[in-house]
């Protein structure tokens, strides 16, 4: 579900791009004026070169000590073509990863970074055990979109998992028509703030109002245009549940 943005969407880009070193002394400007301390979450999303990843794997470990919890949304591309350079996957899987709280990947994303293609249920299940497992040891895992081609249905299913709870779902939810860009950023800020809200014992509740709040915003946006995230603000308060999460034993 996600991807990054791009020019067609946007109509032309001017300015300049963010280096890496460029954030890293962002970064240490902040520290230097105790300016650092406070932040609940660190929340990440498309990184496209490796000197980017590796000042973000850096602020990841200095906040990661500040008791912040890093949240990645590992984006690397959808249906199966890469947005990033090939030698980012390898960063994500030694050095990123085993430092995340939560990880949100779509099914590409997962199956590139676990190394397993998800083509049932089981397999989506055991990608999961894969990032619960050494080397990674990720406490919460967000399959955010997995789709069963074969099946021919008109669905996605989520599939999470929180070790904290020890609980297991899979959510089913409407496939809608057409190409949208930015679903997987606002998937991933949606599932951390919902977490904050609902914690772990109540997390069931916070997937099915990510879900809630996506849907509801797709429903406002025109195939091919930018999100409707302004006209969605008062949904996203109180969305309506339409998808309940389905616990796994």
């Amino acid at each position: 579900m996600s991807s990054p943005m791009n020019e067609e969407t946007l109509h032309g880009v001017k300015g300049q791009t963010l280096t890496g070193e460029e954030l890293k002394q962002l970064y240490l400007g902040l520290e230097a004026n105790q300016l650092d301390i406070g932040y609940s979450h660190l929340l990440t999303g498309y990184i496209g070169n490796e000197s980017f990843l590796q000042n973000v794997l850096f602020i990841y470990e200095q906040l990661k000590r500040k008791k912040s919890k890093p949240i990645c949304d590992p984006v690397l591309g959808d249906e199966g073509k890469l947005y990033v350079p090939d030698k980012l996957i390898q960063i994500y899987r030694e050095k990123v990863l085993s430092i995340a709280t939560i990880i949100t990947p779509n099914q590409f994303e997962a199956e590139t970074l676990s190394g397993k293609l998800i083509k049932t249920e089981q397999d989506a299940l055991d990608v999961i055990e894969i990032f619960h497992s050494a080397p990674f040891n990720i406490p919460i895992v967000v399959l955010t979109s997995v789709d069963f081609k074969e099946q021919g249905n008109n669905e996605l299913i989520l599939y999470a998992s929180n070790k904290f709870s020890n609980k297991k779902y899979k959510l089913p939810f409407r496939k809608l028509e057409g190409s949208f860009t930015g679903t997987g950023d606002v998937v991933s800020a949606l599932t951390l703030a919902f977490h904050s809200i609902y914690g772990d014992e109540q997390f069931d509740k916070s997937l099915e109002r990510t879900i809630a709040c996506i849907q509801a915003i797709l429903e406002r946006t025109p195939p091919g245009e930018e999100l409707r995230l302004i006209q969605s603000r008062f949904v996203l308060q109180d969305p309506p549940i339409k998808f309940k999460a389905i616990q796994l034993d």
